[in-house]
């Protein structure tokens, strides 16, 4: 007779990628408000290694302030910047890097220690070895968005941005996956999912398509923070007093109105946060039957309290960008949505684990 396989659970693996997790969502916190104080452009090279340190002299420190003074962003945005001013961009985008450093040893460490003691299966050492892979290319993915803002504009390609970010994310999600995965007590009581009258085929493919269109969502706010565009329409519902704005018709190619037109790319970003509301909290009110406990039930609840709270914080952002995306504003939706994102990714993990979709009508 056939043996079941049972799923790999650890409670000390699941607490390290938790906490992989965690400090990922502080990664991108520092990503954000690195990028909202202009200062990613500070440093001019990648040196994975002797990068490690600062300027520990005066000479080290001028002579990275005269390799920042050449770039696009100096000559055009900050020729008036000064030693103490390039010393605040430049700490920014050292706490950048070096927290980027830690978390690859943090990840890396604990990964052999675990696959040493025997403690991973060969499937969970392959696992984790392909986050570990896109861990690398994510540093790699940053280093070629940071070069696109050293040539002829004082800003990085809004789709390196944007792929950086997504990368990211996609990077937290699946650690965040896999900690759900490996940790014993996802759920208390079986029983409570039997009883559930919220055992139905449409979880299948909703919580999916849910977090498809969250991460569409992120995308554009990606195409907006790259393009700086909360600063063409800092109003609130309308865009400058009209909801088709004039600029809305000023077509090039298909792609570049979708990515780059800032009315296209306004009228996109808060549609589909409009639609996401909706969504979730309609996703929120059709399950409120269901006797989820544990980590699905802290996801559920949490859907529609993180998306209300993420919509109010984009449009605070935006009537406050006037000159100026202000950096709490900017960081704080950037961090809500990737809470946001946890949610949703946990609600599908569970989900699946166990095996309440699928059932029902």
């Amino acid at each position: 007779m056939s043996q079941t396989l049972q799923p790999f659970k650890s409670r000390p693996v699941a607490v390290w990628l938790f906490l992989m997790a965690f400090a990922i969502w502080l990664m991108v916190i520092i990503g954000g408000s690195t990028r909202l104080t202009g200062s990613g452009l500070s440093i001019t090279e990648w040196q994975p290694i002797m990068g490690t340190l600062p300027p520990l002299s005066t000479e080290a420190w001028d002579e990275a302030f005269r390799k920042y003074q050449v770039t696009p962003q100096f000559r055009i945005s900050n020729p008036d910047m000064d030693m103490h001013g390039f010393k605040v961009i430049f700490w920014w985008e050292y706490a950048h890097r070096l927290w980027g450093r830690f978390l690859g040893f943090f990840f890396a460490l604990p990964f052999f220690y675990f696959a040493m003691k025997r403690q991973l299966s060969k499937a969970w050492i392959v696992k984790l070895s392909i986050a570990l892979v896109l861990g690398g290319a994510q540093g790699l993915l940053g280093w070629f968005m940071v070069k696109s803002g050293l040539v002829d504009k004082p800003w990085v390609s809004p789709y390196r941005l944007t792929a950086h970010l997504l990368l990211a994310l996609g990077l937290f999600s699946y650690i965040l996956w896999l900690a759900c995965s490996s940790w014993p007590l996802s759920y208390d009581n079986q029983s409570d999912d039997r009883r559930s009258d919220c055992r139905k085929k449409w979880l299948t493919w909703a919580v999916p398509a849910m977090l498809v269109l969250l991460l569409i969502q992120i995308a554009w706010g990606g195409f907006m923070a790259g393009g700086k565009l909360a600063l063409s329409y800092p109003t609130f519902p309308k865009l400058n007093g009209q909801w088709l704005p004039d600029g809305l018709f000023h077509f090039q190619s298909l792609w570049h109105h979708l990515c780059e037109n800032p009315a296209a790319v306004h009228l996109i970003h808060r549609g589909l946060g409009t639609l996401l509301v909706v969504v979730l909290c309609a996703f929120w009110w059709l399950t409120r039957k269901a006797a989820w406990n544990g980590l699905l039930g802290a996801a559920r609840k949490l859907l529609p309290l993180l998306v209300l709270i993420q919509f109010l914080l984009g449009v605070l952002t935006v009537l406050y960008s006037v000159g100026r995306i202000p950096v709490f504003l900017g960081v704080a939706h950037q961090a809500t949505a990737v809470l946001l994102l946890a949610s949703v990714v946990i609600l599908w993990q569970q989900i699946k684990e166990r095996g309440i979709a699928g059932a029902g009508s």
